[in-house]
């Protein structure tokens, strides 16, 4: 009997499971075949792999038109030569020659107006200039200058306030030399000298004073290739002119800055940074710029027809932001004074025309 029973409970899952996969996608395989079972299943798993490859190649070709679009828009196709371009070169690498001789093709589209050819050979030069200015050592430079002025002032403080208490001392000395023999011993009693701590300080002091004489020394060191500074300081006013003509004032202004400082006193870089400044409405920079123009070259017909106009126009802001500025005292002063029950128009103000001071008045 458990024989049967077993052999029922077999014809049982073997009819389940041919119902099962009849029932499944793997039936429209023909069960002959040896590997049925295995393609039904690759063919279930193929749909949703096809979808997902065809997603990554339409998200790559949504990359690629990026990339093209990009490289349209900002010349980006060839970084590899950009990054070239942007190399500082080894000393080397650098020769005068070549720098003057891309200054002069610079100068030659400058004339044809070609101020986009003549900015690159301008900025050519620059690079192959064996003089090149170095920012970082500019500012580094200022920093120890402004941290030396400090520290000579706390050294003055504190001389100042070290000899104070000497004097101090000294008077304390006297009166207690002059009113504290002891009786009888004839020993005299002395306050603490402080001579021994002004000394160390005062040693200290010096070897702090002779550090930054040292520092002072390797700052006026020749710099390298000191002798093509002006050049280097040629090519930037000439590329500011560039900028000038480009539209490009804060970049002109930029360039102008790095050519007085290798080259102060340059009159052309004055001229166009002042025309720079004008135009990005800096009106008191230009205006300066203009007027050391004068100072170098007193016959200076541009300067000459600026300075006039450029004062007038400074004078009107400057007064219109006086009036601003006063504006919002008056009404901080009311919010203050309504408390009391008063205002400022209980103040009368009163320009003096010949100094140009205000004085005041109270009524009531």
């Amino acid at each position: 009997m458990a024989d049967n029973e077993t052999k029922t409970s077999a014809a049982a899952v073997s009819a389940f499971s041919s119902q099962d996969r009849a029932s499944s996608p793997a039936a429209a395989v023909p069960s002959s075949h040896p590997d049925s079972t295995d393609a039904a299943a690759t063919a279930v798993a193929a749909a949703p792999a096809q979808e997902q490859t065809e997603g990554e190649e339409q998200f790559f070709e949504a990359a690629a038109a990026d990339a093209a679009a990009l490289e349209a828009e900002f010349g980006v196709e060839d970084l590899p030569g950009q990054l070239e371009g942007l190399r500082v070169l080894e000393p080397e690498e650098r020769s005068a020659t070549k720098a003057k001789t891309m200054k002069e093709k610079g100068n030659t589209c400058y004339a044809a107006e070609n101020y986009e050819g003549a900015l690159e050979c301008y900025g050519l030069a620059i690079k192959l200039c064996p003089y090149q200015y170095d920012k970082e050592r500019e500012m580094a430079r200022a920093r120890r200058k402004m941290q030396r002025q400090r520290e000579a002032e706390e050294r003055e403080e504190m001389k100042e306030g070290r000899e104070g208490a000497e004097r101090a001392a000294g008077t304390v000395v006297e009166e207690v030399d002059s009113t504290t023999t002891v009786e009888g011993e004839g020993k005299e009693n002395h306050s603490p000298s402080i001579s021994g701590a002004a000394a160390a300080a005062e040693a200290a002091v010096t070897e702090k004073e002779e550090e930054e004489e040292e520092e002072e020394e390797e700052e006026e060191a020749p710099e390298p290739f000191v002798e093509h500074k002006e050049e280097c300081a040629v090519y930037y006013g000439n590329r500011a002119a560039c900028w000038v003509h480009m539209g490009r004032d804060q970049e002109a202004v930029d360039d102008c800055r790095v050519a007085l400082k290798l080259k102060p006193g340059y009159l052309k870089a004055l001229m166009r940074r002042a025309q720079a400044f004008e135009r990005l409405d800096k009106l008191e920079d230009a205006l300066s710029d203009y007027k050391a123009v004068l100072a170098i070259d007193p016959t200076n017909r541009v300067a000459r027809g600026k300075v006039p106009g450029l004062e007038k126009e400074c004078a009107v802001r400057m007064e219109k932001l006086k009036e601003e500025t006063l504006g919002k005292l008056k009404d901080l002063g009311n919010s203050v004074l309504s408390n009391f029950g008063l205002s400022l128009d209980n103040f009368k103000m009163q320009q003096d025309p010949n100094t140009g001071s205000y004085s005041f008045s109270f009524q009531k």
